[in-house]
């Protein structure tokens, strides 16, 4: 992780530690919960479950530490945690699978495309998205990735990324 990204996790603890939110938390799980606040500030496209996993702790754990910052802390810094949107997963898996920048491209504007022609994703993860838009796309340039791939790279299920093709191709 960039520089500037440790930083803002540092300051986020010391200001948690001062204002006494460790108190009845291990401080193990209040750096994990800073460390993804400062990813969450930034918009940088990381999971809970990425987080959970390295800092060995639970999602649940985490999700609850990182509320308590946000509403306590946060405030203080004046910063809010960032949506991460379909896009920004879709640059990511796209690097991750090595795959043609037309590819991104046209995985972005196939997302626009549907989400124009009234396609919902309020409520679901834009992994799902991302990664079904990438399949999809993938394809259509002669440059094909599995569903196992795809669903390994991203962190979602193959029927989860079966739902969102089925839910991209009827918007298209």
């Amino acid at each position: 992780m960039p520089q500037h990204i440790s930083k803002e996790a540092y300051q986020i603890y010391i200001l948690s530690v001062k204002k006494k939110i460790t108190l009845g938390r291990g401080i193990d799980n209040i750096l994990a919960a800073s460390f993804y606040a400062a990813i969450k500030i930034y918009g940088i496209p990381r999971s809970v479950e990425e987080i959970s996993q390295a800092a060995q702790i639970s999602q649940k754990d985490l999700i609850k530490n990182v509320r308590a910052l946000n509403q306590i802390i946060l405030p203080l810094i004046n910063a809010q945690l960032k949506v991460v949107s379909s896009n920004t997963y879709l640059r990511r898996f796209n690097k991750e699978l090595k795959l043609p920048m037309k590819c991104q491209r046209k995985a972005i504007n196939l997302l626009e495309n549907c989400k124009e022609n009234g396609m919902r994703t309020c409520g679901k993860d834009p992994k799902g998205f991302a990664a079904g838009a990438l399949y999809i796309i993938s394809k259509n340039i002669d440059e094909p990735r599995t569903q196992k791939e795809i669903c390994k790279t991203s962190g979602i299920s193959e029927v989860t990324l079966r739902t969102r093709i089925k839910e991209i191709e009827s918007f298209q």
